[in-house]
C-alpha cells in the first residue's frame, strides 16, 4: 500500500477516504480488490502516519516492506497475539463484526471484496437477524396446533 497512485499496489485516497486495493492498471483477477471506503476511526491514524512515512504506511526507514507476512508476524508478536491470528482470521473477524453490527449482507460483500452469496453462507449465522423471520413467524400465530394437525 502507498500514498498516492502507482502502478504496483494499492494506495490511499485520503482525500475521498477511499483504499484502493489495486494499482493503476493492474487487471482483475479471481482474487477480487475493490475499492473499499476507509473507516472514519482509521482516516486520522492514517493521516498522522502519512506525515511520519514517505511511500506508504507500511515501511521501515523509507522503505516499503517487500515481505508483508515477515511485517505481520512480528506486529502479532509486538501485539502479544498467537500464531493463530493470521490475516485471513482478521477478515473473518471483520466480516462477523460487520454483521454482528447488522451492516447489510450486500454492504459486507462490498467492503471486504467478495459475493453476497459468500457472506451468506459463510458468515450469515452471525448477524442477529439470522432467521428472525423464522423466528417471528412463530409469534402472534397458532402454528403450534397447525404442525400438530400435520403430523
Amino acid at each position: 500500500m502507498r500514498w498516492g497512485v502507482n502502478s504496483k499496489g494499492g494506495w490511499f485516497d485520503l482525500d475521498r477516504g477511499v483504499m484502493y486495493r489495486r494499482g493503476q492498471g493492474q487487471t482483475e483477477t479471481n482474487k477480487r480488490r475493490p475499492p473499499a471506503p476507509i473507516p472514519d476511526r482509521l482516516v486520522p491514524h492514517l493521516r498522522r502516519w502519512r506525515r511520519l512515512t514517505t511511500n506508504g504506511p507500511v515501511e521501515y526507514f523509507g522503505k516499503l516492506l517487500l515481505k508483508e507476512r515477515r511485517a505481520f508476524t512480528r506486529a502479532r508478536l509486538l501485539a502479544g497475539l498467537d500464531g493463530d491470528v493470521t490475516p485471513h482470521v482478521l477478515r473473518h473477524t471483520c466480516a462477523t463484526w460487520l454483521l454482528q453490527a447488522r451492516v447489510p449482507m450486500w454492504e459486507v460483500a462490498g467492503f471486504l471484496g467478495t459475493s453476497e452469496a459468500v457472506i451468506r453462507k459463510t458468515y450469515g449465522h452471525h448477524s442477529p437477524d439470522h432467521l428472525s423471520a423464522a423466528r417471528r413467524a412463530f409469534h402472534g400465530r397458532n402454528l403450534g396446533n397447525t404442525l400438530r394437525k400435520e403430523a
